[in-house]
């Protein structure tokens, strides 16, 4: 469930193996998600900008959910 008013950049998209992430609010957490739901990254970020490294996730469609003071929020991307 989408409960999060917060703006959030993820850069570059689509992506070759790193994802860089902005907010205007401190993220707490991280999940990336397949299309098929199945979640294959995962961790913590505590600030408004962090970079995640996703070598080895095959190239596709992805989701990232942020959890961030106000709630959850989710964004697609794409690795190539």
């Amino acid at each position: 469930e989408e409960t999060s008013q917060s703006n959030f950049n993820l850069y570059p998209n689509p992506t070759s193996g790193r994802l860089h992430i902005e907010s205007d609010e401190t993220i707490h957490e991280y999940k990336v998600v397949n299309i098929m739901g199945q979640s294959v990254a995962f961790g913590n970020i505590n600030g408004t900008q962090g970079e995640i490294g996703l070598n080895g996730l095959v190239p596709g469609l992805y989701f990232i959910q942020l959890t961030t003071e106000s709630g959850r929020t989710t964004q697609k991307f794409i690795i190539r």
